[in-house]
C-alpha cells in the first residue's frame, strides 16, 4: 500500500463527506452534525484519499448502527 503525504484540506474533506452521507442519514431520520473543537489547520500533509475513505467508513457505520437521534463528527487537533 502506498500512502501519500501531500497537501490535504481536512475541513473541506469533512464537508464533502458530510454532504455525501447526509442523504443516507436523512433517509433514516437522523441528524448529521459536525463539531470543530479547536482551531483546525487549513492545510495538513496527509493522504486525502485515505482520510476521505476513513471518514466515509466511520460515518457510514455510525449511521448504520444509530437507530434515532443524530450522528456527530468531532474534529480536533
Amino acid at each position: 500500500m502506498i500512502v501519500e503525504r501531500i497537501d490535504t484540506y481536512p475541513i473541506q474533506i469533512l464537508q464533502d463527506v458530510l454532504c455525501l452521507m447526509a442523504v443516507k442519514a436523512a433517509n433514516k431520520g437522523l441528524r448529521l452534525e459536525a463539531e470543530l473543537q479547536s482551531p483546525i489547520p487549513f492545510k495538513i500533509k496527509s493522504d486525502p484519499t485515505r482520510l476521505r475513505q476513513i471518514l466515509v467508513n466511520l460515518i457510514g457505520n455510525a449511521i448504520k448502527f444509530t437507530l434515532s437521534g443524530s450522528v456527530r463528527v468531532s474534529l480536533s487537533t
